[in-house]
């Protein structure tokens, strides 16, 4: 029987990105950075993630995935002003004004305090069964903003986030 293999791959900052806006998506980020929160200009962040899990063969059994979401710094007070964060497995090509989402559409994993460590295995199970190359990851709070011209959010370093996968071929 196949030995289970583990890997490690970190977010990819060609990939990643922020995309901005209040009722639809505004403007794209792709500067390194990631930022979930409001920003200066009273408008949502919406932060993506994309892991390349390529290497993975389609039909091999995920036995745990963990992303790693512990390091990032903290800027204003989001938990108090944008209420609860919530991170979405999605898919998306190249990052567009059209993946942010206004609502709060269900089908997130929801934290209340700042995020360590989240478990998706079952999502990577569906993206390696799908064949995708990519694993992705949409973060946004539940406010959109509080309209006081100060930023309030998670900023997460390029290439910070880390997928975790231990999985047999």
């Amino acid at each position: 029987a196949a030995e289970p293999e583990t890997i490690t791959v970190q977010s990819l900052p060609a990939e990643d990105g922020i995309v901005r806006g209040v009722t639809s998506g505004v403007s794209v980020s792709l500067d390194g950075n990631i930022r979930a929160g409001d920003g200066t200009q009273n408008q949502r962040n919406e932060g993506f993630l994309s892991f390349d899990i390529s290497g993975i063969p389609q039909g091999a059994r995920i036995e745990s995935a963990v992303l790693d979401l512990s390091g990032h710094s903290i800027e204003g007070t989001p938990f108090v002003q944008l209420g609860l964060l919530r991170v979405y497995f999605i898919e998306y090509a190249s990052l567009g004004t059209e993946d942010y989402v206004a609502g709060n559409p269900t089908g997130s994993v929801t934290q209340s305090a700042r995020p360590t460590q989240l478990l998706p295995t079952s999502a990577v199970q569906r993206s390696v069964d799908a064949g995708a190359a990519r694993f992705q990851v949409r973060m946004q709070f539940e406010g959109i903003s509080d309209n006081d011209g100060e930023i309030d959010g998670l900023i997460f370093p390029e290439g910070g986030p880390a997928l975790t996968i231990t999985y047999t071929p």
